[in-house]
């Protein structure tokens, strides 16, 4: 995520409503809990530890891992509207009720 979703730093930072969290602030960086971003602190492996997958990084566990798929459809039903790494700025930024949508999902997650 952190390449595609950085792109809307400079859109966020203009938005009306919302608190970026602790969580918030993890998912658009990539930083965190990440296996990806905690192998490149130390050796840790950089796999999903619920899929297996080789790299689990922000985009992997919100759009990929087969553990929160129910949840982001249920999230995607929520906010009326398909979520990937290129829209999910976007569609968060449209409404505060997006916004405290995508919060939540991202926080549980």
């Amino acid at each position: 995520m952190d390449t595609k979703a950085n792109q809307g730093f400079g859109v966020e930072a203009s938005r009306k409503h919302g608190i970026v969290d602790f969580h918030t602030t993890q998912m658009l960086s990539s930083h965190g809990c990440f296996g990806q971003y905690l192998q490149s602190l130390r050796n840790w492996m950089s796999h999903c530890r619920d899929c297996r997958e080789l790299t689990e990084n922000a985009e992997h566990v919100l759009f990929r891992c087969g553990r929160w798929w129910r949840d982001g459809h249920a999230l995607e039903v929520e906010v009326e509207e398909s979520l990937d790494p290129h829209n999910i700025i976007g569609i968060t930024l449209k409404k505060m009720s997006n916004w405290e949508a995508v919060k939540k999902f991202i926080g549980y997650v």
